[in-house]
């Protein structure tokens, strides 16, 4: 659901307790911050529906500017919004099942910034998981973070703006994270839980703090947390700590008569907006549903207002295993900035990822599946029944550029127009193949020397008597050798290599069908060398012949974790795609102008 107030509208997941159950508490579930929150997105919802099983609602949901909520993340006042909207969500919660005291379960920086919004409003209970005890902590991970993405020579000033693992900290946010710390703080809950990291033992102040002014602190070491927050497509999920906290929100007493939990069984407050539609600026977002027996989930987001179905409407699957918002909020942002261009655009999760939730946990997190096509058929069939789309732009990065080709090689019944291929790690998925992006530093330097061959002062430069020759030339040689060493890798990985010729063929089958292709590469990423070793020039031909483009985004990395080249690929495919598949209004409108000019 869609909740918050008209300014702030914020996206939520409300999780019930099984039909006739009785309710002992309402739970908001505030996330991490960065790239702790997408990671950490499968094991809360797992967290949510634990609750809700155990006869505790829950509510899941994304800050402003974050996950699939409204706003973006260089606007004013970010912390500020961000503690607004636990209060947005508490509310929210509060209206859904007549509960008037909610409690608060937060993660990391989330544990902060609900400490934050219980000193404002009264909590039944709260549980801090592994929280940051300080933003200025918070703080002097991102920056380290930040600091091991960049060159060694790159020099950063200490309050300047920065990305950490592809997320904006502005001058604003650090300034305004610096005042939040727990030791400052006294949250109006009868009753804590510290939720310690085992593996990271501390005794802090706040706890003795808040003892002494009357809270009932409970400290309980919880093991798995490293496990959590790890790249997503490795993440475990920890189910010891998840159970202790459940057991631990199930001691309490209920905060009001036990009762059904119908989502609107009461009206929303006035000063609330809750549905099941975000409308801002041109653009509107919605729910998407697909499949049959436990149907999945995505997000469709349009223009306002009649959209033209002659434009194809493009389809953005996962990339790994991150959930539908995409690695960096890659997905949101280019899911909107293409309806602002007048596309529809879905972005989804497969079943098992994300909020498309199947029950065979063998099945879940698995970000190359085998049936990738048929899912991908019945999202497509959903979405044309809902809208009457007809034709289709499968688009991914990664495992989601390997869905797209792959789906359009396989769905033959379907109108599809073409497929967006960014950052392709293998064309031909083979089980235990490595789902980690090689290193960048050896392919960027690689490319710097390339570059200068053709300088002469950089030849000068390599023969220098101080520190050149000895230096640079086992440089190239190392770089050479691991360039190779990391074609054989991926190819020995795959158990046999691939003929040579496959790919080749299913490029030539695409064009042969008029399904164009367009491939987008990082700089130094290793999917344009495999592409060109297995398929130049079938490659080349094909772009002599328009059905086949290449563009190179200069200094991104594989997930595109830095402003400057993420709004660069985000504007580029906007533009493109709006150039080639113009809308039949505006050719209509150019032709009455040219009528009337003579």
């Amino acid at each position: 659901m869609y909740f918050g107030t008209p300014g702030r509208r914020l996206f939520g997941w409300y999780h019930a307790p099984p039909l006739g159950s009785t309710l002992t508490d309402a739970i908001v579930i505030c996330p991490p911050l960065g790239y702790e929150y997408i990671n950490s997105h499968r094991s809360l919802r797992h967290l949510a529906d634990r609750l809700a099983r155990a006869g505790i609602v829950a509510l899941r949901f994304d800050y402003y500017g974050t996950g699939d909520s409204a706003g973006t993340d260089n606007e004013p006042g970010q912390v500020a919004a961000w503690i607004d909207s636990v209060h947005d969500a508490m509310e929210a919660l509060s209206d859904a099942t007549s509960h008037e005291i909610v409690g608060l379960a937060g993660l990391r920086m989330g544990a902060l910034l609900a400490t934050a919004a219980a000193c404002r409003t009264r909590v039944s209970s709260l549980v801090l998981w592994a929280p940051c005890p300080q933003g200025r902590t918070f703080l002097r991970e991102l920056r380290a973070l930040d600091l091991t993405s960049r060159a060694a020579s790159r020099k950063c000033r200490r309050n300047s703006a920065f990305e950490a693992g592809g997320f904006l900290v502005t001058e604003e946010i650090q300034r305004d994270l610096t005042r939040l710390e727990l030791d400052t703080m006294t949250p109006l809950a009868q009753r804590v839980l510290f939720a310690a990291r085992d593996d990271f033992p501390e005794s802090p102040a706040w706890v003795e703090r808040w003892r002494t002014a009357g809270l009932q602190v409970d400290r309980q070491p919880v093991p798995g947390y490293a496990e959590m927050v790890v790249a997503p497509h490795n993440t475990t999920i920890p189910l010891v700590a998840i159970d202790a906290i459940v057991n631990w929100f199930g001691g309490a007493e209920s905060t009001s008569e036990t009762r059904p939990a119908p989502l609107l069984a009461s009206p929303a407050s006035p000063r609330k907006v809750r549905d099941d539609v975000l409308t801002f600026g041109a653009i509107r977002e919605l729910p998407l549903r697909f499949g049959d027996a436990r149907p999945g989930f995505g997000l469709l987001t349009e223009p306002m207002g009649s959209v033209d179905r002659a434009r194809p409407a493009i389809v953005i699957s996962n990339a790994g295993s991150a959930h539908h918002v995409g690695p960096n909020r890659l997905h949101v942002r280019l899911g909107r900035a293409l309806a602002r261009a007048g596309f529809r655009c879905v972005r989804f999760d497969f079943p098992g990822l994300g909020d498309s939730v199947i029950d065979d946990a063998d099945r879940e997190n698995v970000p190359y599946p085998p049936d990738a096509s048929r899912m991908v058929a019945t999202v497509l069939d959903a979405l044309s029944k809902w809208s009457g789309t007809e034709r289709f732009i499968l688009m991914g990065l990664c495992s989601g550029a390997h869905t797209a080709f792959h789906a359009a090689l396989d769905l033959d019944q379907v109108s599809i127009v073409e497929s967006i291929l960014i950052n392709p790690l293998t064309y031909s998925y083979t089980p235990g193949l490595p789902l980690d992006a090689p290193a960048q530093p050896p392919a960027a330097r690689w490319h710097r020397y390339l570059r200068s061959l053709g300088a002469v002062r950089q030849w000068q430069k390599l023969f220098r008597s101080d520190d050149g020759l000895s230096t640079r030339a086992r440089d190239v040689g190392w770089i050479i050798r691991t360039k190779l060493e990391t074609l054989a890798h991926w190819h020995d990985h795959a158990g046999t290599a691939p003929a040579r010729t496959e790919l080749a063929s299913n490029l030539e089958r695409l064009a042969h069908r008029n399904r164009s292709v367009t491939l987008v590469f990082s700089d130094f990423d290793p999917g344009y060398d495999l592409l060109m070793a297995d398929a130049g020039p079938t490659v080349r031909s094909l772009r002599k012949q328009g059905q086949l483009r290449l563009w190179f985004v200069k200094g991104a990395n594989h997930t595109f974790d830095a402003e400057g080249p993420r709004a660069e690929l985000i504007a580029t495919i906007s533009r493109s795609l709006r150039d080639r598949y113009p809308s039949t209004r505006d050719s209509r409108a150019e032709r009455f102008v040219l009528r009337k000019s003579g």
